[in-house]
């Protein structure tokens, strides 16, 4: 949660080359909903910033979610072609 939100201000030109802009609107609207192991949080992208907070949202656009291992390395781009079942 804090390195996604701290890292999307204190490194922006990183996050302005990221693919997906299609989830990033101005106004910070679009949310995405990970969950895992019992927990949920919120992501609000936006071009500026991405804002996290905890508990799932109700108006979701996407939703990623899984075992806590699997999702670990998934976020931290390490589960090769791994495909949950």
């Amino acid at each position: 949660m804090r390195m996604l939100a701290y890292g999307s201000v204190a490194w922006p030109e990183e996050f302005a080359e990221m693919e997906g802009e299609h989830l990033a609107r101005e106004d910070g609207s679009d949310t995405i909903t990970v969950g895992t192991g019992g927990m949920a949080w919120t992501v609000r992208p936006s071009p500026r910033r991405v804002v996290v907070e905890d508990g799932a949202s109700d108006h979701w656009r996407a939703v990623v979610e899984g075992p806590p291992d699997r999702m670990l390395r998934w976020l931290w781009g390490r589960a090769g072609d791994e495909r949950s079942g």
